[in-house]
C-alpha cells in the first residue's frame, strides 16, 4: 500500500517474493493499493507518473488477489486535510481484506495482516509465520533509529519493538511496513479517523510527525 514508484523493477518485486512472501511459508493473499505517481501533493506531479502498463510483470509476478489504482477512485475525505494524507488511503485495506474474508466463508478471518509499501526492498528476510507477533504490532524503526540489526530475529526487539525515542531524529515509529495481528487491523489502518490523541504524551517535542499519530493510535487504545 503506497506509491507503486520502483515496483516495476525486478529487482524490487522479486526481493519482495523471495524476502517476504516465501519467507512466511504460509498461504497469503497479496492485494495492492497504490498510485503509479505520487500521492503527497496537489500540485502537478505528471512528470513522476509511470506507465501503468510497466507494473503488470511485477502485478503478474506477486499474483495480487485485487489491485486498486488510486487514481481511478474518488479522493476520500480526511478528518483533517492538512495532515498525513499518505494515511488516506489506508482503510482501503480494511475494506479489502473484510471483502476477502467474507467471500472466503462466514466466519473467516486471517490471522495477520503485513502492510508495506510496495517500493520496498527487504534486506533481511521475514521469520516463518509461526514466528510472527500474536499480541503485538511488529513495527521496525527506521533504519537510522535501528542500530545494529540482530541475526537471530527471535532476538530482534529492535525490529520488533515500537521505539519511543530515537535520538531525536523520530520520536515515533516507522510507517513503511508493519506486522499487524487480524485484531489490531481498524486502529492501526484508521489512524486518520482517531479523534483525541495523545499526540505530545506519546511523542513529546516530536508529535507533528505523522508517525506521532501511529504511535498515539496505539497508545489510545493500549496496543503493545
Amino acid at each position: 500500500m503506497g506509491d507503486a514508484r520502483t515496483l516495476w523493477y525486478p529487482e524490487v518485486y522479486q526481493n519482495y517474493r523471495s524476502n517476504v512472501v516465501d519467507a512466511l511459508d504460509t498461504d497469503q493473499e497479496l492485494f495492492l493499493i497504490t498510485s503509479n505517481g505520487t500521492t503527497h501533493h496537489d500540485e502537478d506531479l505528471s512528470s513522476l507518473t509511470t506507465p501503468k502498463s510497466r507494473y503488470n510483470e511485477a502485478i503478474s509476478y506477486l499474483n495480487f488477489t485485487a489491485v486498486i489504482w488510486m487514481d481511478e477512485m474518488k479522493k476520500v475525505k480526511l478528518v483533517d486535510e492538512q495532515f498525513c494524507p499518505q494515511y488516506n488511503r489506508w482503510p482501503l485495506c480494511v475494506e479489502l481484506v473484510e471483502r476477502r474474508e467474507r467471500e472466503i466463508s462466514d466466519g473467516f478471518q486471517f490471522t495477520h495482516i503485513l502492510r508495506s509499501r510496495p517500493d520496498l526492498v527487504m534486506l533481511k528476510k521475514l521469520p516463518p509465520y509461526d514466528d510472527l507477533p500474536d499480541d503485538e504490532i511488529g513495527l521496525p524503526p527506521y533504519w537510522e533509529c535501528a542500530g545494529e540489526v540482530p541475526v537471530d530475529r527471535k532476538d530482534a526487539g529492535l525490529r520488533w519493538q515500537i521505539q519511543a525515542n530515537c535520538g531525536g531524529i523520530h520520536s515515533a515509529v516507522s510507517d513503511l511496513f508493519a506486522v499487524i495481528p487480524r485484531k489490531y487491523l481498524r486502529p492501526y489502518l484508521e489512524v486518520n479517523w482517531e479523534q483525541n490523541l495523545p499526540m505530545v504524551q506519546s511523542c513529546g517535542g516530536q508529535y507533528v510527525l505523522c508517525e506521532c499519530r501511529i504511535k498515539a493510535t496505539l497508545d489510545k487504545h493500549n496496543i503493545p
